[in-house]
């Protein structure tokens, strides 16, 4: 998993995938936390980890 930080003036744009919400929510509270007045836009998507539901036939 990857998260790429991007800082434009005041907006800071995060992207990339992380495991759970949980995860993706402490990243934008830290980036709160270290810079306050900075727009944070949160494009982090939560990558499905689970096991398939069913087996998969390769041809």
């Amino acid at each position: 998993m990857g998260v790429r930080v991007n800082v434009r003036g005041d907006d800071v744009h995060l992207s990339g995938e992380v495991t759970c919400d949980e995860r993706r929510a402490e990243l934008e509270n830290v980036l709160h936390e270290v810079a306050p007045g900075l727009r944070v836009h949160n494009d982090v998507r939560v990558a499905n980890t689970r096991e398939p539901a069913r087996r998969e036939d390769l041809r």
